[in-house]
This record gives structure tokens, C-alpha cells and sequence, in this order.
């Protein structure tokens, strides 16, 4: 079966790209520096052609932050997605543009700046509209969750089988911020900011926490039956994986061609915003 995951940033991502290439060296993950553009270019004739270059005899899979849910991607493919609690994403993710990234832009900047409200809602759906959201967020196959972390990547085994045989069932990466004392030092107003920009994406969340509990219901609640590897095992496979998808990337460029780039005339995410705040 053909999958495809929807990346959304700051929700655990990372961990679940190490679980599938770990499982599946041969899934093509479409990093932002690969197709130089965080955002969604893809005109239909393009991504077409795209679609039909992919062959799942040797990749079984596809995802990255680039890809947008797209009617002939959710028809064909076993579609998954993870959402996390808003407040806490929307947090996160000014931490890492600016501790991470070293991006200069001040907290009342990110407030203000509505290419960061509702970003989760912004995945979904590009004009932000909360029912295209929603609709898309039911036609998944499956909604994960970071809260739910570990029971979200059990359903997502059972559910696709053969695509995830070996689990890492912890969040590599949880943050260890608090993000709670972050939010509660935060002004009032600064608070009542945070909160409006994030109301699409609280109830895209919602919802997403009842599809996740509908899929959860009846499951075992524990990992008899899956094999469950360590964190080093992980990230000793990982290494190697990395090496292998170096060449594996060279191999697929070659494949699709530059001619037909798929993603074209925006800035990288990184440079758009160094570029906004920076200039």
C-alpha cells in the first residue's frame, strides 16, 4: 500500500520519519532544502507527473512539509497526518525558528505575523478556510497525535500493515520546555493573542482528538505483538539509512528530471523569514 504522511512542523515529525526509514530506508521524505520551498507549489499537471514517477515496488512511501493534501494523493494513498495541542505547537515553533534557526524576530513580530496563525489549519487547507481543513482532516486515513504518541504509532502500525514492522514507541525529540510557564508569563494580552491566533486551530485539534480516540477504541493498549527496538539500535539503523537516502535522492532526482521540478520559484522557509526579519 502506497502512504503518504503530512508533515506539519513542531508535531513530532522528525521522530516519525525516524520510525519509517528506519523500517523503510526507501520512503522518499521531501525536506524543505530538497525542493529549496517550505510551501505548497505544486500545480496539478506537475504533481501528476510526480505521482506517477513514484513506483511503489521501490518507494513505499512519500511525505514531507512540502506536500499538501491533494485530491489525487488522498484517493490513492494511504494518508496520515499528527496534530498537537495549539498553544503548545505555536510555542514550539517560535523557539526553533529562534533558537534553532537563529532567526531574529521578536516575540510581538511572531505574534503579529499571520503566516504563523492557524498553521496547522494553513496544512490543511492553503487559504486557511476552517471547513476545507476540517474536510480534509476527515478524509485521512489516520490522525495521530503527539500527546498520544506512542498509542498513536501502535494504531498507525495496525492499520497499515507491513509499512511499520519494528516501533520506537518515545518521541526522540519531546521538547523539555515548559511551554505552560512560557504561556502563563506571558501578558495578558500577549496570552489573548496567542489563543486568537490559534482558535481555527483549536478545533481542527478537536477534532482530530476525536478521530484519534475512534480509532484507538478497542485496540490493546500495550505492545504485545510489536517488536519494539531501543533508542540506540534506532539510531545506529538511522545512520546507515542516511548514507543510503544521500544516494537514494541523487537516483530519484535523476529520475523525475530537472526539467520538470516540482516545486519552483519560492524562497526557501529559512530565507523568506531571515529575509523579513533580517533586512
Amino acid at each position: 500500500m502506497k502512504t503518504c504522511f503530512f508533515h506539519i512542523e513542531k508535531t513530532a515529525g522528525t521522530s516519525i520519519y525516524d520510525v519509517i526509514l528506519f523500517n523503510s530506508p526507501d520512503c522518499v521524505v521531501f525536506y524543505p532544502w530538497y525542493f529549496k520551498t517550505n510551501e505548497h507549489t505544486l500545480r496539478p499537471e506537475k504533481l501528476q507527473r510526480f505521482l506517477d514517477k513514484v513506483d511503489p515496488k521501490r518507494e513505499r512511501g512519500i511525505g514531507g512539509h512540502p506536500l499538501r493534501p491533494d485530491d489525487r494523493i488522498m484517493k490513492d494513498y494511504f494518508t496520515f497526518t499528527f496534530l498537537r495541542d495549539p498553544i503548545k505547537r505555536y510555542l514550539s515553533y517560535y523557539l526553533f525558528i529562534t533558537k534553532h534557526l537563529k532567526i531574529k524576530i521578536s516575540l510581538d513580530q511572531y505574534l503579529n505575523d499571520p503566516y504563523f496563525h492557524d498553521f496547522m489549519t494553513g496544512r490543511m487547507s492553503a487559504s486557511k478556510n476552517i471547513d476545507e481543513a476540517l474536510m480534509r482532516l476527515e478524509q485521512m486515513s489516520f490522525v495521530g497525535l503527539t500527546e498520544r504518541y506512542a498509542d498513536s504509532m501502535l494504531a498507525l502500525k495496525s492499520l497499515n500493515p507491513g509499512f511499520i514492522d519494528r516501533l520506537f514507541l518515545s518521541n526522540s525529540r519531546e521538547a523539555k520546555n515548559d511551554y505552560l510557564e512560557f504561556y502563563n508569563a506571558l501578558s495578558s494580552e500577549n496570552q489573548e493573542k496567542v489563543l486568537l491566533n490559534n482558535q481555527f486551530d483549536s478545533r481542527l485539534y478537536q477534532r482530530g482528538l476525536e478521530l484519534n480516540t475512534r480509532s484507538l477504541k478497542g485496540m490493546k493498549n500495550s505492545t504485545e505483538g510489536f517488536e519494539v527496538v531501543s533508542e540506540k539500535e534506532l539510531n545506529d539503523r538511522l545512520m546507515i539509512s542516511k548514507k543510503y537516502r544521500r544516494s537514494h535522492y541523487l537516483l530519484h532526482d535523476f529520475r523525475i528530471s530537472f526539467s520538470t521540478k516540482l516545486f519552483t520559484g519560492n524562497r526557501a522557509f529559512l530565507t523568506q523569514v531571515q529575509h523579513k526579519w533580517q533586512s
